[in-house]
C-alpha cells in the first residue's frame, strides 16, 4: 500500500520530539528551560497535538480510499493499536515499583518528576482499577472524580492512545456526514459534543477536549483532496499562500505552534500533489523525504510507546552509577541511552508485534478497492 512519505517522516519527528521532551522534562524546571532556551523541547504536548491533527487527516484519507464496513474499520484500527499497547502496558504495570524507585533517587524535583512520582504512587495504590481501564484503552474517559490521574498512570503517554481509540468510533460518522454534506448529522454531532462538554470537561484524554484538532485534520484532507493545480501555478503564489497562512496562525491563534507546523506540512503536501513548489515547500519536502526520517516514521508508534520504559530504566541506572547525580551527567547518560535503546527496541517491536498486528487487522473485513495507507 502506498504511503505519503512526508507524513511518515513527520510522524517520526514528532515521536522524537516527545522522547526528547520527556528526557528534558525530568532534568529542568520550566524556569531553567526558559533560561537555557529549551522550553520548546519541554513542551512535548505540542507534538502530540500535531499527532492528533495528523490522525484526523490520515484516518479521513483511509476512510475515503478504502471500502470498509464500520466493524471492519474498528477491527483494523484496534489491531493497529492494541497488540503493542498491551505489551507496553504489561511491562509498565509489572515495573511500577522499580520506576518509582528510580524517580525517587533523582536528587532534584522538576514538575515532571513530581507529577510522575505522584502518578506512580497512585497506580500502585489502586492498581487494578487503573489496569482495567487501561486494558480497554478507556482511561481518557475516566475523570479524576472517579479514579485519580487515570489519564496518566501506568503508561503516562497513553492518554493519547485512548483519545485515538475514542476518535475511531466517531470518525466514520463524521467522514460520511462531511462528504455527503449531511447538515442534520453534523448539527447533531456538534450539539452532542456541546452537551457533553457542558456536563464534564474531563481531562486531556477526553475526545471532546481535543475534537478541534481532529477536525482540523479532517477538513485539511478535504482541502487537500480538492486542491487544484492552479493553486501552485506560480512559485510566488505558493510562497505567498504559505506566508499568509502561517502568519494568520501565528498572530490569531492562542496556541499557534501545532497549527503552524501543520499548515507548513499541509502546503508541502499540496505542492507534492500539484508538482509546483515554492522556496519554503521545496525545503520542507526535501527535509521530510530523507531516508532516515522515513525509517523513523515507520517505527514511530513503537518509539512513542516504548521510550518511557527505556527512560525509566536509564534513570534508575544513572542514579545508581553516579551519586550524587547532577543534571549534566543525567543528560550525558540518560539521553543517548534512551535514544539508542528506544530505537533498537522499536525496530524489534515494529517487526514482531506491530507488523503482525497490522497484517491481521487487514485480513479482517472487506478488502479495499483502492489503497492508501493511513499508518
Amino acid at each position: 500500500m502506498k504511503r505519503l512519505s512526508s507524513l511518515e517522516s513527520l510522524r517520526g519527528l514528532l515521536a522524537l520530539w516527545v522522547l526528547v521532551g520527556h528526557v528534558f522534562g525530568r532534568a529542568f524546571t520550566a524556569e531553567q528551560a526558559t533560561t537555557i532556551h529549551l522550553s520548546l523541547l519541554k513542551h512535548e504536548i505540542m507534538a502530540v497535538y500535531v499527532f492528533i491533527i495528523l490522525s484526523g487527516f490520515v484516518i479521513t484519507f483511509l476512510l475515503d480510499q478504502e471500502n470498509l464496513t464500520y466493524r471492519a474499520f474498528l477491527a483494523r484500527r484496534f489491531f493497529r493499536l492494541w497488540p503493542l499497547y498491551l505489551c507496553v502496558l504489561i511491562a509498565s504495570a509489572v515495573s511500577q515499583s522499580e520506576q518509582l524507585s528510580g524517580l525517587l533517587a533523582l536528587p532534584w524535583r522538576t514538575d515532571a518528576v513530581t507529577n510522575e512520582i505522584a502518578t506512580h504512587k497512585e497506580a500502585i495504590a489502586h492498581f487494578w482499577p487503573h489496569f482495567i481501564v487501561h486494558l480497554a484503552m478507556l482511561q481518557g474517559l475516566v475523570p479524576d472524580s472517579l479514579l485519580k490521574s487515570a489519564n496518566y498512570t501506568l503508561v503516562g503517554q497513553s492518554w493519547s492512545i485512548s483519545l485515538e481509540w475514542q476518535f475511531y468510533f466517531v470518525a466514520p460518522v463524521i467522514f460520511y456526514a462531511v462528504k455527503r454534506r449531511n447538515q442534520i448529522v453534523l448539527a447533531a454531532l456538534s450539539l452532542a459534543l456541546a452537551v457533553l462538554y457542558s456536563i464534564s470537561h474531563g481531562d486531556v484524554g477526553l475526545l471532546i477536549n481535543q475534537y478541534g484538532y481532529f477536525l482540523v485534520g479532517i477538513l485539511s484532507y478535504f482541502f487537500y483532496k480538492r486542491v487544484s493545480t492552479s493553486i501552485g501555478e506560480a512559485k510566488s503564489m505558493s510562497d505567498a499562500a504559505v506566508a499568509v497562512s502561517l502568519g494568520a496562525v501565528y498572530f490569531f491563534v492562542a496556541a499557534p505552534l501545532p497549527l503552524f507546523i501543520w499548515s507548513l506540512v499541509l502546503w508541502t503536501l499540496v505542492s507534492e500533489k500539484t508538482g509546483r513548489f515554492g522556496f519554503v515547500t521545496r525545503l520542507t519536502h526535501r527535509a521530510l523525504n530523507l531516508g532516515p526520517l522515513r525509517k523513523l516514521g515507520e517505527i514511530s508508534y513503537s518509539v512513542y510507546l516504548v521510550h518511557v520504559l527505556v527512560l525509566d530504566l536509564a534513570v534508575s541506572i544513572a542514579a545508581r552509577l553516579f551519586s550524587p547525580l547532577d543534571q549534566t551527567t543525567y543528560l550525558a547518560t540518560v539521553l543517548p541511552f534512551t535514544l539508542l535503546g528506544t530505537t533498537l527496541i522499536s525496530v524489534l517491536t515494529y517487526r514482531f508485534i506491530e507488523r503482525p498486528g497490522i497484517k491481521f487487522g487487514k485480513s479482517l473485513g472487506t478488502s479495499p478497492t483502492k489503497s492508501m495507507a493511513a499508518k
